[in-house]
């Protein structure tokens, strides 16, 4: 059985409001399972100042299955089982890369105004063509994010369809990990309209070079607004619906990780909904934050 045990942020940060830094029955355990929390949180309401001499607080929790948060929600479920070591160290978080291409469309909007408030089209007519590109990659690796999500949904589907057709007593939680889906593709059907396509923004940037790039006649600030304002409002709508897409994910990751703890036969089918949401999720954008 796993003996060191989660350690935990909400924990240390309540830990941190006692006189000395921790309360403690244990010298040198410092680390917490989620399931001890509220055994946790007691004992510092009830013990206000730490026993004589205290450095830390061990709490043994015994369980099977350790769920590993992150605030990415790229959490981990260790199942101590398949851990043959009596103890071993986890850590607090599992962090992922993130990825970054081209240039956000509201850059692209504060880039080219400024170029042609001051007439100065020609003189930076190279700054422009290049953000503008730099703006359909932008474009471009947000949907793919995005369009990334919706596979995983597409050909999650039937793989959920398959494991209910042979298992029906697996029926109602693999039904709480489709109306997650659902949840995805009714986010994705409202910005539809909103987000374009990227080839749509390929015929915006002709336009420009056609209409726009070079023209400094009366009406080119304008012509460039009306271009930076359409192109903000589709980078927008894909930044949001990239993170909305990715907060499902994040759900159903979450949802397989519980249903493995409440509902043991749905443990396979949990792993494999984990492995790949996990692997929908690697590499995110900056803008798939929690802002959006």
């Amino acid at each position: 059985m796993l003996k060191t045990l989660l350690v935990c942020a909400l924990a240390a940060q309540e830990a941190r409001t006692w006189p000395s830094a921790w309360d403690t029955v244990s010298p040198s355990a410092d680390q917490y399972t989620a399931a001890a929390l509220p055994q946790a949180r007691r004992c510092r309401r009830r013990d206000r100042v730490p026993p004589g001499g205290s450095k830390a607080l061990r709490i043994d929790c015994p369980c099977r299955y350790l769920v590993l948060p992150d605030f990415f929600a790229d959490d981990l479920v260790v199942d101590a089982a398949k851990i043959p070591l009596p103890k071993t160290e986890l850590p607090s978080e599992n962090f992922v890369k993130s990825e970054y291409k081209g240039r956000a469309a509201c850059s692209v909007r504060d880039t080219i105004t400024p170029i042609y408030q001051k007439g100065k089209q020609k003189e930076q007519r190279e700054v422009v063509n290049r953000t503008l590109d730099e703006g359909l990659a932008f474009v471009m690796h947000i949907r793919g994010r995005i369009e990334r999500y919706m596979e995983f949904g597409r050909k999650l589907r039937p793989y959920l369809e398959e494991r209910k057709k042979a298992r029906p007593d697996l029926a109602g939680p693999i039904g709480e990990i489709v109306k997650l889906l659902d949840e995805m593709e009714s986010r994705y059907a409202a910005r539809r309209e909103e987000i374009k396509t990227p080839e749509h923004v390929a015929r915006m940037n002709e336009d420009f070079r056609k209409n726009v790039l070079d023209y400094e006649g009366p009406g080119a600030l304008d012509r460039c607004k009306e271009y930076a304002k359409a192109l903000v409002t589709i980078g927008g709508g894909q930044d949001e619906l990239s993170g909305e897409c990715r907060w499902v994910l994040k759900a159903i990751r979450q949802k397989a990780g519980l249903l493995m703890v409440t509902e043991p036969k749905m443990a396979e089918v949990a792993e494999e909904i984990r492995r790949r949401a996990q692997e929908a999720m690697r590499n995110p954008a900056g803008h798939e934050g929690a802002r959006h």
